[in-house]
């Protein structure tokens, strides 16, 4: 988190450069910080790329979703209708 907000420049220049999948790296590969305060930093130092940061956190989060429910129905612990 420190670096997010010690390197803002070079964050907005990943997100402006690498779109989703920028955000996504830096979400993925950091476990130290809670996503929520990771997103929160990263707009703070690319405000106008929120759009995409917006949708890079929702896609790794139905991402979650989908690997949840998959390993519910493998353990038995969700069941599809």
């Amino acid at each position: 988190m420190n670096w997010i907000n010690n390197n803002q420049v070079l964050i907005c220049e990943l997100v402006s450069n690498y779109g989703l999948s920028g955000v996504i790296y830096i979400l993925a590969t950091d476990d130290k910080n809670e996503p929520s305060d990771l997103i929160n930093a990263i707009i703070q130092a690319a405000p106008n790329q929120k759009e995409t940061i917006m949708t890079a956190a929702h896609k790794l989060q139905e991402e979650a979703k989908r690997e949840g429910i998959q390993e519910g129905i493998q353990t038995g612990a969700y069941k599809r209708y």
